[in-house]
């Protein structure tokens, strides 16, 4: 009877540290794909920040910067041309007014 209870709990244990192993692996391997990604985003920032002290200019993003305080000046009338220029210039998992 003991031996049972022995035999029973070591194969319990054996089947736990497998399933502690399986989501040690998987979280290892999402961290990895985190830092690399979390690399990669530092070294565009990295340039994107030196050729600003180069001084070089990014025409398309300062039109873009410029354009959006044109047409938000006096405020969200959600008017097309705002709408529009949200839907393009922003991520779509950004949200306005909870939208």
């Amino acid at each position: 009877m003991i031996e049972a209870r022995r035999a029973r709990r070591r194969h319990r244990s054996k089947i736990n540290q497998r399933k502690y192993r399986a989501w040690q692996r998987t979280a290892n391997n999402q961290l990895q794909h985190d830092v690399n990604e979390l690399q990669i985003h530092t070294k565009r920032l990295e340039s994107h920040v030196l050729a600003l002290y180069n001084g070089e200019r990014f025409h398309a993003e300062e039109s873009s910067v410029q354009e959006y305080f044109r047409l938000f000046s006096a405020g969200f009338d959600r008017s097309e041309r705002q709408l529009t220029f949200l839907r393009f210039f922003f991520t779509p998992n950004v949200w306005c007014l909870g939208q």
